[in-house]
């Protein structure tokens, strides 16, 4: 089943999905509907618990690099990852600014700048969320394409 309840928590079986894409041949990877869900449900905990959650959108400078192959090997076992048309999303729950940055530096040195990919990244509840932190981290993924080799957008 693609989906594993741990606690309160619904979550997207990374593991699940890596089992049938041996068998079928494919990526199984959740939808931006699953993200936004997720997402939703994530900062409601986080709300109440007074605890943070970060998303962390990559994409490389071109297309034809393999992102995924690179997040699986540096990824933790709660951070979920979606497909979205700018480039992938890592959804961080309990991840601070600080450790979503640590964890983006952490992808940028698996890579050891041998592959150009742009990050941003948005934590609830550092961040203003009116315009929503999927919205928030896509413009930062917008700003962070129009800059230097390896650039990672914060702020706006």
């Amino acid at each position: 089943f693609p989906y594993t309840r741990t606690g309160t928590r619904l979550a997207f079986n990374s593991s699940y999905a890596r089992q049938v894409s041996a068998v079928i041949g494919k990526d199984v990877i959740a939808s931006e509907s699953d993200l936004q869900r997720q997402l939703k449900h994530e900062q409601r905990l986080a709300a109440r618990y007074r605890f943070f959650v970060s998303v962390v959108m990559v994409a490389p400078s071109h297309s034809g690099i393999s992102v995924r192959q690179i997040l699986d090997e540096t990824l933790r076992e709660c951070d979920e990852i979606y497909m979205l048309d700018e480039g992938l999303a890592i959804l961080m729950p309990h991840t601070t600014l600080q450790d979503a940055t640590r964890a983006v530096e952490r992808f940028k040195d698996f890579c050891a700048e041998r592959i150009d990919l742009r990050f941003s990244i948005a934590t609830y509840p550092t961040d203003d969320a009116a315009l929503g932190l999927l919205d928030l981290a896509r413009e930062r993924l917008m700003e962070a394409k129009e800059g230097e080799f390896g650039e990672v957008v914060i702020t706006g």
